[in-house]
């Protein structure tokens, strides 16, 4: 409904007409003026009215149409803020519209607030209001909807929406008229329509209401108002989905902030039972709880929407959003032209149990954690800055950070204060898990997991540690079941403290970012609660300053390359360089230093490097069988020595990076049917000959640098040498191997080994 230019003089209540004071906004003048020009030219000569047009039309921009809706908002949000109600002020407020349309859009405002002839404010804002009032009227009934259910014999839950917004819910009961008056009443001030006409259509749509509860309780045979019915009518306005796991999830807005968290995690059952409880009065029981989630379930997989949830840190439209995991539910939103806290990421969290929230970041240093950290280098504080980088990727490969140090050097504060910058939680340090199960469960409710104190990792577990920083899972049966399997899957950043070397296998090193800490001494150190005091009043610039990295890394990563096994981390962090004032080039340096000096402290601790690294310095080749007999003899069947040459020759497998990366090359060739391992020291263009098999009971092996450690013994390699030393071979083993080397058809690795520890053991 349209107010006509004539409305200021038509008949008032008590049959008089209307005063003419009101006619400069109604009048004839400009009979072809919008009716949104009208209403904002008003509030921008009088804006003292504001408020008065603010009761009718809100602060939407919805009831006026084209671009005087944003006029309208620009006016209040004006007005709000006590800025001067201004061409200025609105040139400000309205850049969207391009310049052009701007000042055309301000010009006719001003000219339209100039055509009001009448003196009188009030005249002029009492005309405009009633304007208002007839564009949201005539807006708001055309497409107002109310829906009610029956919950129980005396609730009703009654739902108004103006087409897909809910304008006013409540739970009250419809047979009681003064409580549907007064659901009336508010109705009416929020759509627009009578509570005359609104009493009638709740009366009826109660009626109607009671007759699908009845119809439905006669279909299924039981008695209605069932617990469980009721607990699934209260999720009306909770929105359902499911991940590609198959994991239900709700979302709804619980104290003004939108959350989501899964059908059977306790926070939406405690949601659902206090509702039951303050709209119905209802004490659900377990029995009913559980139909009611098993159905929710049921829904959320079949027939709701697919989505992809993420914890703390994800990617969307080429911007990183990283979950506060606070009250409000807020989220940081890092671009390449910045970062800015949000209320409504466009992306779907979740949060795992202990899970704390983040300060809100402001604009600071990251270099000021250098004040909190106890490391011995700017490198290794630089490390520490190139991982808390990696782990707010939102996808991997994730280095693996490991600091040591000795007994006194706040290792495990110094992991707690790097967790509580991307990840902190109730349980930020935990001990190492004995399983690989066990690893991938503690991901599944955190963002990055810490091990503290770690003595040493198993075999199997330095490889479940690769599979977690590159990405991974495992697969079992599910419980209660035959054939069904539960699959987890995780890629995640870990922190790792302990003692000496506790990462001591290649390929675990190679993904491992080193940082030394030094012993404090003891005037240096403070009460933990004076260290975390410090670190809570520097965490948000210290997290305001990693966010500006990111946004950088966000802005420069496709123009940078990685050169190591984990170049996606190592590309992110050296694309955030410019923020973090390095020149081009720097991280990827300091990356190839500490490697380094990684892979020079992992050969100096390896017993089996050591030995390999004495007898290649003037070259050795044969087989695999022999050189575990050459070790265990020269060595004196020390622990280290594999039982097995299988077991030799994996164990050199794994260790051959680090040994090429100081220069020994092992080569392996076949000469005729025999398998050939030849250690060279890089420049050696030519494989060297293999050492001829004695015909009587020796085999010797030249070896020009020795290790007292391992019990070798010199032998010169020059011409002129004395006799090389004879290392004897229990005489079964080595004729048959002399016989079958004559024969053509030598033994194995394997069969020479055991057949010589047989004899030794003789």
């Amino acid at each position: 409904m349209v107010l006509s230019d004539n409305d200021a003089g038509r008949p008032g209540k008590d049959g008089h007409a209307q005063d003419n004071q009101d006619e400069d906004i109604v009048s004839a003048e400009a009979p072809n003026a919008n009716e949104g020009l009208r209403i904002v030219a008003a509030a921008f000569k009088h804006h003292e009215g504001i408020p008065a047009l603010m009761e009718v039309l809100g602060e939407s921009d919805a009831y006026l149409p084209g671009e005087w809706g944003r006029v309208w908002r620009s006016l209040v949000t004006l007005y709000k803020l006590g800025e001067p109600i201004s061409a200025a002020g609105l040139r400000h407020c309205l850049p969207d519209l391009g310049e052009p349309n701007v000042e055309r859009t301000i010009g006719d405002v001003e000219r339209e607030a100039e055509s009001f002839k009448n003196p009188d404010a009030a005249g002029v804002i009492r005309a405009a209001t009633r304007r208002a009032d007839a564009l949201v009227k005539a807006a708001g009934t055309i497409d107002v909807k109310i829906e009610a259910e029956r919950l129980t014999a005396l609730k009703y839950r009654v739902v108004t929406r103006r087409g897909d917004t809910a304008l006013h819910v409540d739970t009250v009961h419809l047979g009681q008229a003064e409580k549907r008056d007064a659901l009336a009443l508010t109705i009416s001030e929020k759509s627009g329509l009578t509570v005359r006409e609104l009493d009638a259509r709740l009366l009826t749509l109660m009626e109607q209401a009671d007759a699908v509860a009845d119809e439905k309780a006669a279909e299924r045979g039981g008695p209605p108002d069932k617990q469980a019915d009721m607990l699934l009518a209260l999720c009306g306005e909770v929105k359902f989905t499911h991940d590609a796991d198959n994991t239900a999830f709700a979302t709804w807005v619980n104290k003004g902030a939108r959350q989501t968290h899964r059908i059977r995690s306790t926070a939406f059952k405690t949601w659902l039972a206090f509702e039951a409880y303050s709209k119905l009065e209802l004490v659900p029981s377990g029995n009913a709880m559980q139909e009611a989630l098993t159905t929710l379930e049921g829904k959320a997989i079949h027939a709701c929407a697919l989505v992809t949830v993420h914890r703390r840190v994800a990617e969307h439209d080429g911007r990183t959003f990283l979950d506060l995991c606070d009250e409000a539910w807020q989220s940081v939103e890092i671009g390449p032209g910045g970062w800015k806290v949000i209320s409504d990421p466009p992306v779907t969290f979740v949060r795992g149990t202990g899970m704390l929230p983040l300060p809100v970041p402001i604009k600071g240093d990251v270099f000021k954690l250098g004040n909190l950290l106890n490391v011995v280098t700017r490198a290794d504080l630089e490390v520490c800055i190139g991982w808390l980088i990696g782990a707010l990727q939102a996808k991997g490969p994730y280095p693996i950070l490991a600091m040591n140090g000795v007994q006194g050097s706040a290792k495990s504060t110094a992991a707690e204060l790097l967790i509580g910058l991307v990840d902190p939680n109730k349980a930020p340090l935990r001990s190492a898990p004995k399983s690989e199960d066990d690893l991938i469960v503690a991901i599944q409710h955190s963002r990055v997991c810490c091990f503290d104190n770690v003595s040493g990792l198993s075999d199997a577990m330095s490889d479940a540690i690769c599979r977690l920083a590159t990405g991974g899972g495992t697969a079992k049966r599910k419980l209660y079941s035959d054939d069904e399997a539960v699959v987890l899957d995780a890629c995640a950043p870990l922190l790792m403290t302990g003692i000496g070397s506790y990462i001591t296998r290649g390929d675990a090193a190679d993904r491992a970012l080193p940082v030394a800490l030094r012993k404090l001494r003891d005037d240096e150190y403070r009460p933990k609660a004076e260290v975390m005091a410090a670190f809570e009043a520097a965490r948000p610039g210290i997290l305001g300053g990693l966010l500006d990295a990111l946004s950088c890394c966000i802005r420069r990563r496709h123009e940078v390359q990685g050169r190591t096994r984990m170049a996606d981390s190592e590309r992110a962090v050296e694309a955030a360089g410019p923020a973090l004032g390095w020149q081009p080039g720097h991280f990827n340096n300091l990356l190839a230093t500490v490697r380094d000096r990684s892979r020079r402290g992992h050969l100096d601790d390896d017993e089996l490097a050591q030995a390999l690294m004495e007898m290649g310095r003037a070259s050795w080749e044969g087989s695999v069988g022999q050189l575990r007999y050459v070790l265990s003899q020269q060595a004196n069947s020390a622990s280290w020595v594999p039982r097995t040459a299988k077991a030799l020759g994996n164990a050199i497998r794994r260790i051959e990076p680090l040994l090429e990366h100081v220069g020994l090359i092992v080569r392996r060739f076949k000469r005729g049917d025999e398998r050939i391992l030849a250690l060279e020291w890089a420049g050696r263009k030519e494989v060297p000959k293999a050492p001829q098999v004695p015909p009587a009971a020796s085999i010797a092996v030249s070896s020009a640098g020795t290790s007292a450690r391992l019990g070798f013994k010199a032998t010169p390699s020059a011409t002129n040498a004395p006799p090389q030393r004879a290392l004897e071979m229990p005489p079964a083993a080595l004729e048959t191997h002399a016989a079958c080397s004559g024969a053509g058809d030598a033994l194995s690795d394997e069969e020479l080994a055991e057949m010589a520890d047989r004899e030794t053991d003789s």
